[in-house]
């Protein structure tokens, strides 16, 4: 009813017909062993060195990365082969049953499914939905990026802010030890002063009761 992609991939099948483009405008099919991404054309090890002279910045994967090479006519008719009906190619989408349909399957077998697209409707409704996943996914990258910079604004700010109050501290701390030596300074002045002239008196009182007594 559906395909299956094991069925009918018999090694048989598999069969490379990956041709170097160079080669093959000359009518000489020779095997494909390079593929230019960029270029979306296959070289052969001969045809690839005239290529890399002017493109060596190209993207181009090697027969060992045929996973990254595009499918072949034979590889994509096969993909497309229904299991059931083996003449017939898978042409429809049910959404209902998630699955690939040819159109005799689709008439027998899903005559009663409300959500039936051709597979190339699919893949553009697939094709739009995934560019308004990439555009909501670039709208948020954008807006994580604007509250990521304002974020680090308000941090630069912060550290800004908390420098200046650090500096404030000190330059009152600077301030204060300043202020409080000129005090002792000036204390310690005075205390000698006081002390200069009690000293003195004391010393004169003491003189004079020398003297007073000496007389009697």
């Amino acid at each position: 009813m559906t395909a299956s992609l094991d069925s009918g991939l018999n090694s048989s099948d598999l069969v490379k017909d990956y041709f170097c483009g160079g080669c093959e405008s000359r009518q000489i099919y020779e095997s494909a062993d390079y593929f230019c991404a960029t270029c979306t054309r296959f070289f052969c090890r001969k045809c690839i060195n005239p290529h890399d002279k002017p493109y060596a910045n190209h993207s181009k994967y090697e027969g060992g990365d045929t996973n990254k090479w595009p499918l072949t006519k034979t590889m994509e008719d096969l993909l497309l082969k229904c299991d059931v009906h083996k003449d017939e190619k898978l042409r429809m989408f049910c959404q209902d049953h998630s699955k690939l349909c040819c159109t005799d399957c689709a008439f027998l077998c899903h005559r009663q499914c409300t959500n039936m697209a051709l597979i190339s409707e699919s893949a553009k409704n697939l094709t739009m939905d995934m560019q308004q996943l990439s555009n909501n996914l670039q709208t948020i990258v954008g807006e994580l990026n604007k509250f990521k910079s304002k974020q680090e604004a308000s941090i630069q700010s912060v550290e800004v802010s908390c420098n200046e109050k650090l500096q404030e501290i000190k330059d009152l701390r600077k301030t204060l030890n300043t202020a409080s030596d000129a005090l002792e300074n000036t204390t310690l002045k005075e205390l000698d002063e006081i002390w200069t002239t009690m000293l003195t008196s004391l010393k004169k009182d003491v003189n004079n009761c020398i003297k007073l007594e000496d007389d009697l």
